[in-house]
């Protein structure tokens, strides 16, 4: 497997019932760049993954040809629990470290710990049940995006502030809330008028928070990198 290395002995980020689970196997680390697949619709279940770090995007093929983002998953987070064949199509978002961890070894360690073995499985299904939410109550396009960033910045810091550099683009964003891209920006419009957003360049900031000072040096480059990767 391509980037891999042997990460048996891996701590996972989160020391909970279930990353205990997992670390009775073997596991695996890869890396992706933005925009490589990790699997497709239709292809073999062989392994779940944790996100270390990164975000994937969850793609579903529509009737009408195209394709729409229906989960951004992000560190800490469990995906590509299917049983035989994957039902969504998984990529990169930005760039992406993962744990691999095979099916068949999680199958065989769950007849000794059941529970633990619904609790992953029921982690790596709750971004369907957060899909059924984003249209739920919340007609327009302003109010979509309202709850995704406060849903985002529960995640999502800047150096201890309230704003936040959304690791997604427009369009991606555009894509899973259901809108056009431009509709997207108006809403960003309307909600900074309204003081809940302020926008500094590319980056969003929660709650009309004043832009950060100037940074310098590093800083400045890391901002900046953010700010080239997932323009706004």
């Amino acid at each position: 497997m391509e980037g891999v290395r042997d990460m048996s002995k891996l701590a996972l980020v989160n020391d909970d019932q279930v990353g205990a689970f997992v670390q009775q196997l073997r596991l695996w680390r890869i890396q992706r760049r933005p925009g490589q697949s990790l699997y497709h619709e239709g292809d073999p279940a062989e392994f779940v993954y944790r996100v270390d770090k990164g975000w994937v995007r969850l793609l579903l093929d529509g009737e009408d040809g195209l394709r729409r983002i229906f989960a951004f998953v992000g560190p800490g987070d469990y995906f590509g629990a299917n049983l035989q064949e994957r039902d969504c199509t998984a990529e990169a978002c930005t760039d992406l470290q993962l744990t691999v961890i095979p099916v068949a070894g999680l199958l065989r360690i769950g007849r000794t710990d059941p529970v633990a073995l619904l609790e992953l499985f029921e982690a790596c299904t709750k971004h369907y049940r957060e899909r059924v939410e984003v249209g739920r109550g919340q007609p327009s396009a302003a109010e979509k995006l309202r709850a995704f960033i406060a849903r985002m910045g529960e995640r999502i810091t800047s150096g201890g502030r309230s704003g936040i550099c959304l690791p997604f683009s427009q369009v991606n964003l555009a894509n899973y809330l259901g809108v056009a891209p431009e509709t997207l920006c108006r809403a960003a419009v309307q909600l900074c008028e309204r003081g809940e957003l302020a926008r500094h360049g590319r980056r969003l900031w929660i709650g009309g928070c004043p832009p950060p000072r100037q940074k310098t040096g590093k800083q400045a480059k890391e901002l900046g990198a953010c700010d080239a990767a997932h323009a706004w």
